[in-house]
């Protein structure tokens, strides 16, 4: 079942980052102190809510404390915004739990077009970022299993300088931002 968890964590990270729109952005925010980052995604593709949606869409990973024990879990929120009322909108949010029993999730952005901000934990440029790499701890038993993984963004370019490689089918990405 964890492995599932995992693999369908990893599954969707790796698809929003491929689905990208060119205005879409993305901001690493603190969640304060030694909590960490929550991933947010502006203008996402999307999540949850219907395609067919006129607003402003933006999309979260949160690490929140488990309601029992002391424990975490992993939600992605999803809020739209209604943008062409002429009026001041509440955002309509959908909730989602993806996983129970996170130790501890670390999510890192960089860039090899620029080495000062490689993997930073605090991204919020307006430029994306070539990747977004994500480490997940959850205890198991008196151990701790870390998972981790690199998720190209198309618009981007890899560690090394190289035009991103699909890891499923093993081509390069379409890195055309007409879309």
């Amino acid at each position: 079942m964890r492995s599932r968890e995992v693999s369908g964590l990893f599954a969707l990270v790796r698809q929003l980052c491929l689905d990208l729109p060119v205005n879409a952005q993305i901001s690493l925010e603190n969640r304060g102190g030694r909590k960490g980052y929550e991933l947010v995604i502006t203008n996402a593709p999307v999540a949850i809510f219907p395609e067919r949606y006129d607003g402003l869409r933006v999309l979260a990973f949160e690490l929140r404390k488990a309601p029992a024990g002391d424990g975490r879990e992993l939600w992605m929120v999803e809020s739209l915004t209604k943008t062409n009322t002429g009026k001041t909108e509440k955002p309509e949010v959908n909730e989602f739990r993806l996983m129970g029993d996170v130790k501890s999730l670390l999510w890192e952005a960089g860039d090899p077009r620029n080495q000062e901000k490689m993997n930073r934990p605090d991204w919020s440029e307006p430029v994306k970022p070539a990747y977004l790499r994500l480490v997940l701890e959850r205890p198991s038993g008196k151990t701790t299993m870390t998972n981790s993984g690199i998720f190209w963004i198309p618009t981007g370019l890899g560690p090394t300088g190289q035009v991103p490689i699909d890891p499923v089918t093993r081509t390069l990405v379409n890195t055309n931002t007409n879309r």
